[in-house]
């Protein structure tokens, strides 16, 4: 692939000037990746196409990377006070990269492989592991929003909703277990 393929002619009408005010009405292309088909659709819809693991490991990672410039000596206490700088990130990969204690990849000789950062980036990445119990507390999460919601419409009233324990399921898709992209909860109405 080269990266001329991205190139192509836009009309100046076509292009946004300004954010939208409400940014989840932003248009969001979605290409299959097994079937190569088209949809259009809108961001706030992007939640359908992202695993729990894969937005799981994703937060993870950056709490790793966070801990690691912490550790660096930031005067920052608290995690959540830190900022990833772009120019700071392939450092703080490397040092976790080293520091990680699952096996790396060996050459022929066995020796350690040379590998770029995005290479260890997504070793790194595909290494944190997610348990059933951190699917569980994500489809509770998302189950006491929704009771939070259907309680603000004022329709139904609050000794009528129960939640269920959440179950996540495993499916297999194209010969690959695959964390199940959506955990459920059930909702008793009474």
């Amino acid at each position: 692939m080269q990266i001329s393929e991205f190139d192509y002619s836009v009309p100046d009408g076509q292009i946004a000037q300004h954010p939208l005010k409400d940014r989840d009405t932003s248009r969001l292309l979605v290409l299959g990746r097994h079937t190569g088909s088209i949809e259009h659709k809108f961001f706030k819809d992007i939640q359908n196409y992202l695993r729990d693991g894969d937005v799981l490991r994703s937060i993870q990672f950056e709490r790793l990377l966070k801990a690691e410039k912490l550790k660096q000596g930031n005067s920052k206490t608290d995690l959540t006070e830190i900022v990833l700088e772009p120019h700071e990130k392939d450092a703080l990969i490397l040092t976790a990269y080293d520091k990680a204690e699952f096996p790396k990849p060996l050459n022929d000789d066995g020796n350690e492989k040379e590998l770029t950062i995005e290479e260890k980036e997504q070793l790194l990445i595909t290494s944190i592991k997610i348990s059933e119990f951190d699917l569980k507390e994500v489809a509770m999460v998302r189950a006491e929003n929704v009771k939070t919601y259907l309680l603000s419409t004022g329709k139904i009233s609050p000794e009528r909703i129960f939640l269920r324990n959440p179950k996540p399921e495993i499916k297999e898709l194209q010969s690959e277990v695959e964390e199940n992209r959506y955990s459920k909860v059930l909702f008793l109405l009474k």
